[in-house]
């Protein structure tokens, strides 16, 4: 029922990570796009839906390292990853050079490069990456499958918003929901851009600062870890002792059903026993009428002398 998530953003951004860190390394143009995308609306929704790192939840654990992976990977390679691991090349090589005992990987870090064009790459080329993979979503979602989706009860994180908005009944809920269907799509897809323009312009300084991109980095995990904690004080807690009143109620049920059950069978015994009683009682008033019958003959049958 969730398959529909499978063409949110942030999956678009982690394959394009992967493309990028596999099969072109070494080129500056994609990798401050793809480190713009990743270090920016990515690791913006972190803070901004507020993810819980419960680390007892593969639900919530996968959701945040989705979302913070891509862009401590970009991190890595752009400040630490040697020259003989970049790319499938690289770690072909390095992989090689283990199986004959070579721990450290051959080459030393390349300087961190800019591309001709910063601002073109870091920030127009990202709100294009966006402005298509909204597109497409709304292709998709709203008009191939969206009978489809209404029909069948599926999920897409339009839904899962909305569905939460909703609940928290904030000022963005009653902004998005005012006016056609149109308009509810056209002002959400425009808050999105939004949001992402504003996470490049604080992606912005941690891609030319180093010290900015590794305090970047650690704020990315304190905050899931912080939101993990207050959700296993608050809601965890809630969840265990709703989990508790339904465990008793479905205990108490149970013990009405088989109370109910047995005073069921003990009435049916009853009623079997009452009906062998009038049955017995039956049979005896049948016998002893017919052993009334047997000692006293009838008068028809009685000798003729006797009559006279």
């Amino acid at each position: 029922m969730e398959v529909f998530y499978l063409i949110d953003f942030c999956y678009f951004v982690n394959i394009a990570t992967a493309v990028f860190l596999v099969w072109f390394p070494n080129n500056a143009q994609l990798e401050a796009l793809v480190y713009a995308l990743a270090d920016g609306p990515i690791a913006g929704a972190l803070v901004a839906w507020q993810c819980p790192w419960v680390f007892g939840s593969g639900e919530h654990t996968v959701s945040v390292l989705m979302h913070l992976l891509p862009g401590l990977a970009m991190f890595a390679h752009r400040h630490y990853t040697p020259s003989g691991l970049r790319g499938w090349q690289g770690i072909a090589q390095y992989a090689a050079q283990l199986l004959h005992g070579h721990i450290m990987p051959t080459g030393s870090v390349p300087p961190a490069s800019h591309p001709q064009h910063t601002l073109l790459w870091l920030v127009a080329a990202p709100l294009l990456f966006y402005i298509v993979w909204q597109l497409l979503y709304y292709l998709v979602v709203q008009v191939l499958f969206r009978s489809f989706i209404l029909r069948n009860g599926y999920e897409t994180s339009y839904i899962c918003l909305a569905r939460r908005a909703a609940k928290n009944n904030n000022f963005w809920n009653r902004l998005v929901r005012r006016g056609s269907i149109t308009r509810r799509l056209l002002v959400y897809g425009g808050l999105q851009l939004l949001f992402t323009v504003i996470c490049c312009s604080v992606f912005l300084p941690t891609y030319f600062s180093f010290p900015l991109a590794v305090a970047y980095q650690v704020v990315k995990v304190v905050f899931p870890v912080y939101y993990g904690s207050r959700y296993q004080m608050t809601k965890v807690p809630q969840h265990v002792f709703l989990k508790g009143i339904q465990v008793y109620h479905e205990v108490h049920s149970d013990m009405q059903q088989q109370q109910q059950q047995q005073q069921a069978e003990e009435q049916a015994a009853e009623a079997v026993a009452a009906q062998r009683k009038a049955a017995e009682a039956v049979r005896l008033r049948r016998s002893c009428a017919t052993e009334a019958a047997c000692a006293c003959p009838p008068l028809a049958a009685m000798p003729r002398q006797v009559m006279a």
